[in-house]
C-alpha cells in the first residue's frame, strides 16, 4: 500500500497558496481606490504647477476628504493661491427707459482653493480644524492662509468659480 501523506501535504500546500493569493488580490482590488487617491495626493508635492492642478482635480472627483490637509499645505505653499473678489453688472431689458442692471458678487479662485471648494461637503470639518490651527498660529488675524480659509467656508457668499475664466486686471 502507498504512502498518502506526502501526496496529501502538497495539495494542502497548493490550495492554502491558491487561497492566500486569491485573498491578497482581493485585498489589492477593494483597496485599489485608496492607491490611487495616495497617488493623486503624493502629486500634489510635484514641482509643477500643472501636475498640481491635475493632482486636485483627480482628487475632487474622487471627493477626497482625505486630501484636505494636503490641499491645505499646496495652498500654503503656492503663494500664487487666491480668492478674487468681483462685482458684474448684469444687464437686463427694462421696459423702453433702457437697459437696467443688477450686481452681482463673483468669487474666482485659483485651481487649488477651487479643488477645495468643490470637495464639497466631506471638506467642511477638515476646513475648520485647518482653520482653527491657523488661528492659534496666528492671534493677530492676519494670516494669508486665515483668510483663504475663512472665505473656503463661507458658503452664504456667491459659489466660487474658476479664475482663469476672468480677465487679470
Amino acid at each position: 500500500m502507498e504512502d498518502l501523506r506526502p501526496k496529501r501535504g502538497k495539495r494542502v500546500a497548493a490550495i492554502a497558496a491558491a487561497l492566500g493569493t486569491a485573498m491578497l488580490l482581493g485585498a489589492a482590488f477593494a483597496g485599489r481606490g485608496a492607491i490611487v487617491e495616495q497617488w493623486w495626493i503624493w502629486n500634489l508635492r510635484s514641482p509643477e504647477a500643472a501636475d498640481r492642478y491635475a493632482a486636485a482635480e483627480k482628487l475632487v472627483e474622487l471627493k477626497s476628504a482625505r486630501a484636505v490637509p494636503h490641499l491645505v499645505e499646496a495652498v500654503r505653499a503656492d503663494k500664487t493661491e487666491d480668492i478674487r473678489k468681483f462685482v458684474v453688472r448684469k444687464y437686463r431689458p427694462v421696459s423702453t427707459k433702457g437697459r437696467r442692471h443688477d450686481n452681482v458678487s463673483v468669487r474666482a479662485a485659483t485651481p487649488l482653493l477651487l479643488a477645495l471648494w468643490n470637495i464639497g461637503e466631506p471638506a467642511i470639518g477638515r476646513l475648520e480644524a485647518a482653520l482653527e490651527e491657523e488661528q492659534k498660529a496666528t492671534p493677530d488675524y492676519s494670516s494669508r492662509m486665515e483668510r483663504l480659509l475663512g472665505d473656503l467656508l463661507d458658503r452664504r457668499s456667491a459659489p466660487l468659480v474658476p479664475l482663469a475664466d476672468w480677465p487679470e486686471r
